[in-house]
């Protein structure tokens, strides 16, 4: 199977064929030959989507799972469907980019609190279902002020007002990413096998599954939405900027 979200997080749609088929739950969940669907992980959620049988029949993904390293769509459907089928496989774009947007903001956010938080080290990130908050989660010291909570995000819609490029890269060992990026580099500095790191020009540099957006202009305004010891939420508006 090709995760081709791993490499084109823009690419809505794709014609490929039926690679494997389980039950699962008593619903029939098939692979395909190029999967675009992106099955949650790191506090992304799963995508959503469609699949067309037999050039025809819409069917909706009820799941998005990932077993072992292999991306299923689960089915409500009693249709029979074989290994080598043809299959259309359309993502729900606006679910998709919306959540590009909001995986990306997390990195500029945590870009500011690597910055601000002393002994900063990430914890991780949620995404609403909703695609329109996000929580960044993180261990340190700070003031724990209103005042400090707004200068980060402040300082965020500063960096995404650059429109500063994102690009996407494997490296085959987490040193020789650490390397390359050194002062801009956040995340773990010990890991297994190849590594995929999402490189904000210049800011962030940090290991990512997720899907993200290719200009940081892209994402929108950043707005202070509540604030604990250990996390920063904040909400996109998409249409200030």
């Amino acid at each position: 199977m090709a995760n081709i979200y791993l490499t084109n997080s823009y690419l809505k749609d794709i014609n490929t064929i039926v690679k494997d088929i389980r039950e699962i739950k008593k619903k029939i969940a098939i692979s395909l030959e190029e999967n675009i669907f992106y099955p949650g992980g790191g506090g992304q959620p799963a995508d959503k989507g469609i699949i067309k049988l037999k050039s025809i029949l819409e069917i909706p993904t009820l799941r998005v799972l990932n077993l072992n390293d292999k991306v299923f769509l689960s089915l409500p459907t009693s249709e029979q469907i074989s290994i080598g089928d043809p299959i259309h496989a359309e993502i729900d774009w606006n679910r998709r980019y919306a959540y590009m947007q909001c995986h990306t903001a997390a990195h500029v956010v945590m870009g500011v609190l690597k910055r601000e938080v002393q002994n900063y080290s990430p914890i991780g990130i949620n995404i609403s279902e909703t695609g329109d908050i996000v929580t960044a989660k993180f261990n340190g010291s700070w003031r724990r002020q209103m005042e400090d909570a707004k200068s980060f995000i402040e300082r965020a819609n500063e960096i995404i007002g650059r429109d500063i490029n994102i690009t996407i890269d494997t490296y085959k060992d987490i040193s020789a990413a650490v390397n390359k990026y050194n002062e801009i580099y956040r995340g773990p500095r010990e890991f297994s096998g190849e590594v995929r790191i999402i490189t904000i020009n210049g800011w962030d540099a940090n290991p990512c599954g997720g899907t993200h957006v290719k200009h940081t202009g892209e994402i929108g305004y950043l707005r202070l939405v509540n604030f604990g010891i250990q996390e920063i939420a904040f909400s996109l508006i998409r249409d200030e900027k």
